[in-house]
């Protein structure tokens, strides 16, 4: 019996003969099991292998294959395929040592233009290529119809490129090859699209409104079809997607304040205004749950639209010391039918007084703060009413100025020290108001004149919408709290308009007329002011208009 050492000895001895016999005999040859592609090259050497690869040829035809039809066919260099021998015989000898008993495959090397590839292909793969079009519901002629849609599809390039790879390294290129496709998009089963035709029919009459403080949007049944599902109750991507149309509409930045002045006026002013973002996640869910009342029979549900609020970087109290925070009150009219001597007289006047800050206890006069209103300063001539009569005049539409600036101040609550009605009714100041809320202006017999009798400053600002005809003016400073009371407008004494009246004009065309003035009855008003603080009375005034009778004038050419 042979010892376990001897047999260590006799294993030794066997190694160090074996490996100089198999390294003297691989020097020249390759291994027995070893392949290079599907060729047998065990126990060749150098020289024969190169001539087994020399013989090599991928002459034959390379076709495409799809669903068991044969598509086009190509030889194999037009599809961008080249053999290369060279590179394949240098690797394989490179790489031949082997454990011996080991089967070794070398694969072919090769060279495959895919841009060539898919050029050659883009006939099939225009043929294969359908877009995804996902199932939907529909209401035609009040019925509920449903579209199945269908899954989209196209060439697997990448399945194709590993395959031909795998091939083409074996040695073993099939006649054709079949073209792998790639699907995506949803289908679904007659039962859920069943399913789904059922919760329409339930909901298609029915309406989901959505609110907030100032909006309102109303869904019916066609839109509300859109957020029925196939795989689940309810689309969330498409009531997500609604939703955030709605926040692209309904969510504002931030914006923060911005306060310049220069002489004792504010040139720059900008109030912060805190910004909102519609709270998507939240709204999502209560859209949902009316889905679900609306299926359960109810006809109308309600979502209230949640905002964040998102507070600007700079706050307004931060960007001024004069105590200019916040909107205090405003007045506004409209000026519809002015000529274009009258829009730039109220307009140059506005702008005069945008940006003024009044004092605390300070009397503000519109005179004084207009200053001459004369061509030398920029007016022109426009309609005015002088001594009774509707006339030609330097800065006709400057009592459009104080007709609003005085709304302002009643708003405002501040004492009104001079206000002269107009000597008869005047359409623009009834366009949005009731009677006895106009104020006229003449200096130097007829002024507007209020005081600020607030514990901080006013700022005055101005704003002229002109393809609106619209007219507003706004204080802004600290609040305290004060409260005001207009009373509706008290009248008596009406009395009928005169019939019109018609002036030659020589330097209209004959038979042109144009109305310069319209008709309003005269009426005697009356209308009563108050302004409580902490449940006191602050403030208590009377404004009386005797609005005389007034015809209407035409001018007519001759």
């Amino acid at each position: 019996m042979i010892s376990w050492r001897r047999l260590i000895q006799i294993f030794l001895i066997f190694l160090g003969l074996a490996f100089p016999a198999i390294g003297w005999y691989a020097g020249s040859h390759f291994l027995p099991n070893t392949f290079i592609g599907n060729l047998d090259v065990g126990n060749k050497t150098y020289t024969q292998v190169q001539q087994m690869i020399a013989g090599v040829r991928f002459t034959q035809k390379w076709c495409f294959q799809t669903e068991g039809k044969l598509g086009t066919c190509y030889p194999a260099t037009k599809v961008g395929f080249s053999f290369r021998p060279e590179e394949t015989l240098a690797y394989s000898w490179q790489h031949r040592w082997h454990w011996p008993g080991k089967i070794t495959v070398f694969p072919f090397q090769y060279r495959l233009n895919w841009q060539e590839w898919q050029a050659r292909l883009a006939t099939i793969a225009a043929q294969l290529k359908k877009p995804a079009i996902p199932p939907s519901l529909d209401l035609v002629a009040s019925r509920v119809v449903v579209h199945a849609g269908q899954q989209g599809q196209e060439i697997d390039w990448q399945k194709l490129r590993r395959q031909v790879n795998k091939d083409c390294q074996r040695g073993k290129i099939p006649i054709f090859w079949r073209i792998p496709q790639r699907h995506w998009g949803d289908y679904y089963s007659k039962s859920q699209r069943r399913q789904a035709k059922e919760w329409a029919e339930k909901i298609k009459t029915k309406t989901l409104v959505f609110r907030s403080e100032k909006e309102k949007f109303v869904i019916t049944g066609p839109q509300l079809l859109n957020f029925i599902g196939f795989q689940s109750p309810w689309r969330k991507d498409k009531i997500k997607a609604y939703l955030q149309g709605l926040a692209g509409t309904l969510d504002k930045p931030p914006e923060n304040a911005l306060f310049q002045f220069q002489k004792g006026r504010v040139v720059v002013f900008r109030p912060a205004k805190v910004g909102r973002h519609l709270k998507v996640t939240k709204v999502e869910t209560n859209v949902e749950n009316c889905l679900w009342q609306l299926v359960k029979g109810q006809k109308t549900c309600s979502v209230v639209l949640q905002f964040k609020k998102q507070p600007p970087a700079i706050a307004t109290a931060a960007s001024n010391r004069l105590g200019i925070r916040e909107l205090i009150a405003s007045g506004d009219s409209y000026f519809w039918g002015s000529s274009a001597n009258r829009i730039h007289n109220l307009t140059l006047a506005s702008q005069k007084l945008n940006g003024l800050l009044i004092a605390p206890g300070e009397v503000f006069s519109l005179n004084k703060a207009v200053g001459e209103i004369s061509a030398a300063t920029g007016f022109r001539p426009a309609y005015i009413i002088k001594e009774g009569k509707t006339i030609l005049g330097d800065g006709g539409g400057v009592c459009q100025v104080s007709t609003t600036l005085f709304r302002a101040a009643l708003n405002a609550g501040l004492p009104i020290l001079e206000r002269h009605a107009h000597a008869y009714r005047v359409h623009y100041y009834e366009e949005n108001a009731p009677l006895g809320l106009d104020a006229t202006v003449f200096a130097p017999s007829a002024d507007l004149r209020f005081q600020n009798d607030y514990s901080h400053y006013l700022l005055l600002q101005t704003k002229i919408d002109i393809p609106h005809r619209h007219l507003v003016f706004q204080f802004y400073g600290t609040g305290d709290s004060r409260q005001v009371k207009i009373s509706p407008p008290r009248t008596w004494d009406w009395q009928p308009a005169p019939p019109p009246r018609y002036i030659d004009d020589p330097n209209l065309p004959p038979g042109v007329t144009r109305q310069i003035d319209w008709a309003a009855a005269g009426i005697k008003v009356a209308v009563d002011w108050q302004v409580w603080r902490d449940g006191k009375l602050l403030h208590q005034q009377t404004f009386y208009s005797n609005y005389q009778p007034w015809q209407a004038i035409y001018r007519r050419g001759k």
